[in-house]
């Protein structure tokens, strides 16, 4: 999913989720002149991101002081209920990608904000990128320890993957950590089987198994004797 780089910038944790679960339900085709329109229900938001209805009204309210949800409003239907939200998403010029799947995974506010930044961090080419953690609790403000166990938890979940690296002379340096992407898989053909004879036996009390084998293979030799060229 296309998630704008800014608002890794200006919202963490739980707005942050809501913030990309709202920037993947984005259609190119439903674009105004203020931004992009969503209609979703706070209730699909909250399943989605394993938040409570409440959590996600702040969240939502935290976007929309900081300008990222730049209108919302409801309509009301003819029998006098309200229809779900509609949102007006802010436009942005830069994004970074993101797994699509990555809400199923129940990630937590500091496991997905270490995510996101991760995402953002990396290099299309090769899906690692070269801030250390040192790095990493500079731009996100937060201990090098706190980022140590996230980290750990989301190797753990399989979304990043650590590899250790040494120098000529075999000390250790950083580690380089790779974004796992997911990638889209291919449909082979199931190949025919080479044995051409499959025979089935259905063994019983009074079923004389070793007998029917050999009945079995004198046949086949009888036949492949008679059918042979000589």
């Amino acid at each position: 999913m296309k998630i704008p780089n800014a608002i890794l910038t200006q919202t963490k944790g739980n707005a942050l989720k809501v913030a990309c679960k709202l920037y993947s339900l984005v259609n190119e085709n439903r674009k105004s002149r203020n931004g992009y329109e969503i209609c979703v229900k706070q209730s699909t938001l909250s399943k989605a991101c394993g938040l409570s209805v409440s959590t996600v009204k702040r969240a939502l309210s935290e976007l929309a002081e900081k300008n990222i949800i730049v209108n919302r409003y409801r309509t009301t239907r003819e029998n006098g209920h309200q229809s779900s939200y509609h949102y007006t998403m802010a436009f942005f010029n830069k994004f970074f990608y993101m797994r699509y799947d990555v809400f199923s995974y129940a990630l937590t506010a500091q496991e997905f904000t270490l995510y996101a930044a991760m995402c953002k961090l990396r290099t299309n080419t090769i899906n690692s990128f070269y801030q250390s953690l040192n790095d990493l609790s500079r731009i996100l403000n937060a201990d090098k320890s706190d980022i140590c166990r996230t980290c750990s938890r989301l190797i753990e979940k399989g979304l990043i993957v650590k590899q250790l690296k040494r120098t000529k002379l075999g000390d250790y340096t950083d580690n380089t950590y790779f974004v796992v992407v997911r990638l889209r898989g291919t449909i082979k053909k199931k190949r025919r089987s080479r044995c051409h004879h499959k025979f089935t036996y259905i063994i019983s009390p009074k079923f004389d198994y070793v007998n029917s084998c050999r009945r079995k293979s004198m046949h086949i030799c009888s036949e492949s004797f008679i059918g042979g060229s000589g």
